[in-house]
């Protein structure tokens, strides 16, 4: 009588065990499929972190290359300048000389063919000096021209590297997060797994005495 008191009670047991052992299955599935999604996330968050990584290490290199441009600008700006000061100094000569040879010609009456040769040749020692001063002007302000743009690209460029710097770590924590989530789900999946095993293998031990 006791047995058989005994088979009713585990008998009875049996779909308790059986619905708890479907719950922890479903619950096992569940975490698989979470494991799953995570790993593709973590594969995707991964793949543009790379992306990211090598397009930031093209604009540190462009930032270096525009860097160097600039300071060669700067230093073409300078010469401009100078070469563009050198001239006009050697028109402001020319000029000066220009008026004296044309008073001097004028007041001489003797060796006027000689001066009036020597102010032909400073005129036109002169109109040279303005081509050239004409052409150092012209290549500094292009030069400072080079130079401004040269500074508002590098201006874009750091503000663009600063903004993926910081989506790069944004991305690093993303991708460290899913990481130690990944892990625990992991954890808690291997544990429920090996808790449901358990479970079906005291349930076809009870089986097993009935």
């Amino acid at each position: 009588a006791d047995q058989l008191a005994l088979a009713d009670a585990r008998a009875e047991q049996l779909p308790i065990i059986e619905a708890k052992n479907r719950d922890l299955t479903e619950e096992v599935t569940k975490l698989r499929a979470d494991v799953s999604s995570f790993n593709l996330e973590k594969e995707a968050l991964e793949g543009r972190l790379k992306c990211l990584e090598s397009l930031n290490n093209d604009l540190t290199g462009s930032n270096q290359r525009l860097n160097g441009d600039l300071v060669a600008a700067r230093a073409e700006a300078a010469r401009s300048k100078i070469d563009a000061k050198h001239y006009q100094d050697r028109c402001d000569r020319l000029t000066i000389s220009l008026d004296d040879i044309k008073s001097e010609k004028d007041s001489l009456s003797s060796g006027k063919k000689q001066v009036e040769q020597l102010y032909i040749q400073t005129q036109t020692n002169l109109d040279v000096a303005r081509s050239e001063l004409s052409k150092k002007e012209q290549a500094h302000r292009d030069a400072i021209s080079r130079v401004n743009r040269l500074d508002t690209d590098l201006e874009a460029y750091k503000s663009a590297e600063h903004r993926l710097k910081t989506d790069l770590d944004s991305l690093r924590n993303e991708n460290a997060r899913l990481g130690t989530l990944l892990t625990s789900v992991q954890r808690i999946e291997a544990s429920l797994s090996a808790k449901s095993e358990g479970e079906i293998e005291n349930m076809n031990e009870e089986v097993k005495r009935l």
